[in-house]
């Protein structure tokens, strides 16, 4: 038997087995109705838009889609699908090979709106948000003549790490500069 994994929980399910989902059309009325930004559910026409990511081979479904507005919406989407105990999947900039930022039968709470991103020139840091890709980081430092040596497409979506990475000497360092250790 073929299985696929959740990208929100370590479990497998079968593939014809469908996801279970206790949120009723009534539950994600309310939802809506407390939300800034906008739900949207598979009846809706901009549904198989708000579902796709990135990668075109991940065809996931999820129950609902969240595009937020503000922390008060994120929060109020946490606590819904807890309360309901949905899969949760977040979209950042969509761009994860693994279609992480999109569930099966669960809610996307999809942060790609949020593209903000604020440079302190003096202390030459960059705060972004979570839906800011390198193209709108680049954009926003290089006014100050700074640079950020990340991939070359500007395309993709920026990922954080939570330890800290020091600088290298080269930035390819299987092409003869020095390793990191």
């Amino acid at each position: 038997m073929r299985t696929r994994a959740t990208s929100t929980s370590s479990t497998f399910l079968p593939e014809d087995e469908p996801v279970p989902t206790e949120a009723t059309a009534s539950a994600w009325d309310r939802l809506r109705s407390v939300l800034r930004g906008t739900l949207v559910v598979p009846t809706d026409d901009t549904y198989s838009t708000a579902r796709r990511v990135w990668n075109g081979r991940i065809d996931r479904r999820p129950a609902a889609v969240a595009r937020r507005a503000d922390a008060a919406d994120v929060r109020a989407c946490v606590r819904f699908a807890r309360e309901r105990d949905l899969r949760l999947a977040v979209r950042g900039g969509g761009h994860a090979v693994a279609g992480l930022a999109v569930c099966d039968g669960g809610l996307v709470v999809d942060l790609s709106r949020m593209k903000g991103v604020r440079v302190d020139p003096r202390a030459r840091v960059a705060t972004v948000e979570p839906g800011a890709t390198l193209g709108d980081l680049d954009h926003a430092t290089q006014v100050f003549g700074l640079a950020t040596p990340t991939r070359r497409t500007s395309a993709a979506a920026i990922t954080t790490s939570r330890r800290r990475r020091r600088a290298r000497s080269d930035p390819h360092p299987r092409r003869g500069g020095r390793r990191r250790r």
